[in-house]
This record gives C-alpha cells, structure tokens and sequence, in this order.
C-alpha cells in the first residue's frame, strides 16, 4: 500500500491554435489503474444527443452506458487510445471533462483468502494503515514463544535465525502450534492470494522457542532469549507468555532489551486475575485482550500494570491466524499482543528515528476508550483496558510527516468575455495527525484570477480546508489564460509548495459550434 492520494480529475485545454496568456505545463494523468479502453465523458448542460452522437463517431467510440443525473457517458474507445480520445474530448467546448474509468479497491484489502475470516484486522483499522505503509523490509521482530513452523508456507521466507532452548539447537520449529499463531498475526505473508494477513508485510521474523510441546517454558529460557534478541538487533520483542511470579532474572533480561533499545511487548496473561510477569515490568507495555464486539474478554488479567488492549477474541469468536501445517483458531492476551507487535513495526516503518519509548507513547495515544461504559477510563485509563484499543491507522497518522494534497489538482473554465462564472472549490488536505499550517496566493493571473476568503488556515486530519478560486473576464479577449495559486505550507518537518494552475478559455459566443436539435 502506498501513502494516501487523491484522484483529482484534470481537466485540460488542447488550445495551440489559440492565443495565450501565460504560459503553464499541460499535464494528462496516466497513473493509476483503470479499465482498459474505457472513457467517462461528461457534457454541459444542453448539448444534445445528436451533437454528442457526432463527437463519439468522429473519435470512432462506442457508449456503453449513460449515468443520466450526472450527463455522464461511458465510452468504449479501444484499449490504447484512452489517452488520445480523452485530449482531442478537453479540446471541445461541450465537454466539461473526459477522463479514464479508473478502478477502486477496498482501503488496503488484501487478496488472502482467509482474510475475510479476520475481523481483529478490521476492528484495529488496519486496512486503512496499510494505505499508509506495509512496513519495512530490514526491521527485526524477534518471537519468544514455542517456536514457529518453520515450513509454513505463509511465514518460511520472513523467517531468519532463532533458537530452540528447549532442545538446544538452531531449529526453533513449533511443537506446540502457539508461536506459529502469533506469528501469522504479526507478520504472515500478506497479499499473496494465500491463507491470511499479518499485521506488518515486511521484515524479518526470528523465532526462540523456550516452550515446550505442553506450552511451558523456564524464565532462564527466557531470559537468555531476550537478551540474544537484543544482541541480534530486535527492535520488536514479542513476549505472548508470562508467569505469575517475578523474577530478578527476568527483570534484568528485560532491563537489558530495554537498554538496548528494543521495545517489549508481553501478553497480561488469561487467568482473570493479576496481570503476569514480564507484563507487569514498567519496562514492558502489557497488553489486554478486547473481544469482536469491543469489550474487554473476561479471561484477561487486569491492574495498574496494563497498558493498552488489542484483539484477542473469545472462545466462540477467536482469531484466526497460521498454525503448524495450516491455519486455525486461538483466542488469548497472546494473540492481542502479537496484534501489539506488528502495529510497532509499521510504526518503526514509517518512523524510523523514534526511540522505543517514542514508538510506546504513539500506541498509547492513539488508542480508543472502548468498553467505557463498563470500565470507565479515569483520566485516560482503566485496569482492564489500559489505555484503550489500539488503532492502527491513527498511531501512523500521527507519524506521518504532514503534507498537502489538493482535489481538484487544476481548474478548467470555458466562458465567454465578461462572463463570471460562480467561484470554484479546490479542496485541501492533510493526510497526518500532525498539523500544517497553510497561506494561499495568486502568483500568475492576478488581474482575471482571485481567491476568496479564507486563504489560510490551519490542516490537520481529518478535517479539510476549502479554498474558494474566482475569476473574472471582463478584461479578457479571446484566447486561452493560464493562471497559478501557489499554495504554501509549513510545520515541524518543513515546507510545502502546493501548485494549482487555473485554466480559462475564454471564446466569444458566436464561435461556439452550433447543431441544431434535429429529434
């Protein structure tokens, strides 16, 4: 997925043949996908059939349908020739615009068949954070935990390294099933038409199986895991275990993760009771369970210790995710914090500078209160929700760098002299949390072209910014006129210049193709 873009519709003028003003770049969109040979034209208001019937045989072009509220044809034109028809269609009075019938995806959907069965990723916004970023190829996310097959079909090739303390080789493969899930969720492949997501689609999965074919592990196991996690250059530990009683040992291995830079992340634990051990460490963000309706899960442990909360399901509506030789189902704190770990990772991805208690603050910020009304959140936190549910889209719009897009890119007008037409939206936005500040000018046109108030302003999302564009002809002879806004933005990362050229052809009435109505 990519950061997020607008599809602005350009409307330009083929007008060699007509005098000019100013002088601008003419630009026709070809990114994007779209369907091949296909055109959308849209007329002005009372150009009949008859004269829309001679423009479509002249370009050799077919209708295939008509949106009849919208004076909107859909033309067939011959895959290839898009680009040709839509230029000589801008060159013509009648037309207000033509442009390609582009495709639209589900917000970053992808084609693993199973998806549909992963409600947590939707309830997480994840689809929308992957418009954002899929995440980074280098980053390491180390799996403490029972090891991971190995084999899997849909994690074999983000896999690198590891170790198995149970069996004291370099084999870390799953005898238990329960890391192999936790892995699916943090980083199965994704969009490769098999099985399903995982949370970040890029970076390298190192796996340390310190629990047995039972589920049960030593703290000297996981001690000695962390820190070789450490050593090996894991910005992610994910830690979806825990016991009930604190250790010395464990609280130094996680000191020394922490010192390292590494962020821990660890699973609260499923007893209903006090939050476990390494979660309850303040070195360590502690992740609750939440269910597919929002709640908290009644199994997941609870107290001071808790952080935040993510995905875990319910016996009857678990998650699903990769298990040894295929995929199943497993509900648990486990799970939420794998869905923890992958959310860093696309952090890191976009992110790169922040420090680990950098990454923990954007996750606790820009979580949401669910539950409320069973657990009320006193001054922003609960024990049994820390700080809420986490959203994956919010946490990236936080660190995305702010900037400026504009819909539409460029204004096209067609009128006659003295003729002033009624003032025309461009529609800005900024994608980021972070806000911009902006100031709008005309730098080219300024005796036909003017902004109406406001011209400045302040951008953040979600909200958008109207800035209203004027023109006036009454000093204008024929020809063509290009005009330019220049929008110009500044924050705590830099500046913008944001560039809106204003298209005028300005025609005397008696030039204007007449055919008469003849049905």
């Amino acid at each position: 997925m990519r950061y997020i873009r607008f599809i602005c519709v350009l409307i330009l003028l083929m007008s060699w043949w007509l005098p000019v003003a100013d002088a601008g770049p003419m630009r026709v969109p070809t990114e994007g996908e779209f369907v091949p040979g296909e055109v959308l034209v849209q007329w002005r208001t009372g150009v009949s059939k008859v004269e829309a019937q001679a423009l479509l045989a002249e370009v050799e072009a077919e209708r295939i349908a008509t949106i009849d509220a919208l004076r909107i044809d859909r033309w067939h034109v011959g895959p290839g020739r898009e680009q040709a028809v839509i230029s000589r269609l801008r060159s013509d009075p009648r037309v207000v615009f033509a442009e390609l019938n582009y495709i639209a995806r589900a917000a970053g959907v992808p084609n693993d068949p199973e998806y549909p069965w992963q409600w947590n990723m939707e309830q997480i916004s994840a689809p929308n954070a992957w418009d954002l970023t899929t995440g980074d190829p280098n980053l390491v996310i180390a799996i403490i935990d029972s090891g991971v097959d190995i084999d899997h079909p849909d994690l074999a090739s983000r896999l690198q390294g590891g170790w198995d303390y149970v069996r004291d080789d370099a084999i870390p493969d799953d005898e238990y099933g329960h890391g192999t899930h936790v892995a699916g969720i943090i980083g199965a492949l994704t969009d490769n038409g098999l099985g399903v997501a995982g949370l970040t689609w890029q970076g390298r999965l190192v796996p340390y199986k310190v629990l047995d074919q039972t589920g049960r592990g030593s703290y000297a196991d996981i001690a000695a895991a962390i820190v070789s996690a450490a050593e090996q250059g894991a910005r992610i530990i994910n830690l979806s275990l825990g016991g009930s009683v604190p250790s010395q040992t464990l609280l130094n291995a996680v000191n020394y993760a922490y010192n390292a830079g590494a962020l821990v992340v660890a699973a609260t634990g499923n007893n209903n009771g006090p939050v476990n051990y390494p979660a309850a460490y303040p070195q360590v963000v502690a992740v609750a369970a939440t269910t597919d309706l929002d709640r908290h899960a009644w199994y997941s442990n609870f107290g001071p210790e808790v952080d935040v909360a993510a995905p875990g399901g319910l016996p009857e509506q678990p998650i699903f995710s990769t298990v040894p030789d295929g995929y199943g189902f497993l509900y648990g704190t486990s799970m939420a914090a794998a869905h923890v770990s992958g959310l860093a990772a696309l952090i890191w991805s976009l992110a790169p500078q922040l420090s680990s208690d950098d990454v923990r603050r954007v996750i606790e910020s820009t979580t949401e209160q669910v539950d409320a009304a069973s657990h009320p959140y006193i001054e922003g936190h609960n024990d049994y929700l820390g700080r809420g549910r986490i959203n994956a889209e919010m946490a990236l719009r936080s660190v995305l760098p702010p900037y400026m897009v504009a819909s539409p890119g460029e204004l096209v007008y067609v009128v006659a002299p003295s003729e002033t037409p009624p003032p025309r939206p461009v529609y800005l936005m900024n994608p980021s949390l972070q806000p911009i500040h902006w100031e709008a000018e005309v730098l080219a046109g300024r005796y036909w072209l003017g902004l109406r108030s406001p011209i400045s302003g302040t951008l953040a999302y979600p909200s958008t910014a109207t800035l209203s564009v004027a023109i006036t002809t009454t000093a204008m002879i024929s020809g063509t006129y290009v005009g330019l806004v220049r929008v110009t933005g500044s924050s705590s990362t830099g500046g913008q210049q944001l560039d809106i050229y204003v298209r005028a052809r300005v025609m005397e009435k008696v030039h204007r193709l007449y055919v008469p109505d003849l049905r």
